[in-house]
């Protein structure tokens, strides 16, 4: 007889359906199980394991059937970037991430003997990406970086979502909507929480001139763009103090920024906005709306992304 667990491959696929199963139940069944150990139970029953440390244990040993299937592609990656001997090296530089994050024991050992892709796998699999890529830059004297890090995989670790630029999954149901991919979540009982601080946004607010659209979005990306360049970013804080963070023609340009719209929070309604705007006829050289930056939210965003020389800017 074939359960429903012996379709998930990985603990990231029985975690995915794990959420799905309770939007299931909270959105569709008015069923709202607060404690995470009932919900484990339920979805054990679901999945056909005894319980869902069981079913946990099933899906662990299917991914390792092939040890290297998520190291795989990272090695690939790293010999075109480094070589041969460079990356020969990095599977000794990995032994104490590996017992750090995985603890000892005779497996263990086993891991770093079966080689770098082996490794790896078992960090992404387990939830290290992050802590595998930050000790990838250390170990490569920072020619791997997180720029790399989404380059050699599709999508979210969890729930194969895509991953924006900076390493967030952009589904907003997933636990790594708001931690980077592989920062570590620590199980408290009934609560967890996560090993990382949760990621900051810039907002800003857009209002149609007719006040048919009022929108707040995340207008983090174009901040991060200027901040490629020194010059242009002093400039942009300039203007935004020239205009009180509102009304001016730099702000007009963090909306029009989205214009096309985009995967994060709101794009898709400023998307809309300017739709309207084209077909009434209301865009013009005067605007038809009106944006706001929240000054508060870009000077808590710098603290925690940018360097410290942009952190006087404010």
């Amino acid at each position: 007889m074939t359960h429903l667990i012996d379709h998930l491959d990985s603990p990231a696929a029985l975690l995915a359906t794990r959420d799905q199963i309770r939007k299931v139940l909270k959105n569709d069944l008015q069923i709202n199980l607060k404690k995470e150990h009932r919900l484990n139970e339920v979805v054990a029953h679901l999945l056909g394991a005894k319980d869902f440390q069981t079913a946990m244990g099933l899906v662990e040993k299917k991914a390792n059937t092939d040890s290297a299937c998520l190291g795989t592609p990272l090695v690939a990656y790293l010999h075109s970037r480094l070589g041969d001997v460079e990356v020969d090296d990095l599977n000794e530089g990995l032994i104490d991430l590996i017992y750090d994050a995985l603890g000892t024991s005779e497996q263990i050992s086993d891991l770093n003997n079966a080689g770098l892709a082996a490794q790896c796998h078992q960090l992404l699999s387990q939830g290290y990406a992050r802590n595998l890529m930050d000790e990838l830059t250390t170990l490569t004297d920072h020619r791997i970086n997180d720029a790399d890090h989404l380059a050699f995989r599709d999508g979210c670790l969890r729930c194969s979502t895509a991953v924006d630029r900076e390493g967030y999954c952009q589904d907003d149901q997933c636990m790594y909507h708001d931690w980077r991919q592989g920062v570590k979540r620590i199980d408290t009982g009934d609560s967890y929480h996560f090993a990382a601080p949760k990621r900051l946004r810039v907002m800003a607010t857009v209002t149609s001139d007719d006040q048919r659209y009022v929108i707040d979005f995340d207008c983090t990306d174009f901040f991060r763009d200027a901040l490629f360049d020194e010059t242009e970013f002093k400039e942009t804080i300039g203007r935004l103090h020239a205009c009180d963070w509102s009304g001016g023609r730099v702000t007009d340009e963090v909306a029009l920024y989205y214009e096309n719209g985009g995967a994060g929070l709101g794009h898709s309604e400023v998307k809309s906005m300017f739709d309207y705007l084209c077909s009434a006829q209301l865009l013009d050289e005067q605007g038809g709306f009106f944006c706001a930056v929240d000054r508060d939210s870009l000077g808590l965003w710098l603290q925690q992304e940018a360097e410290k020389k942009h952190r006087d800017f404010l």
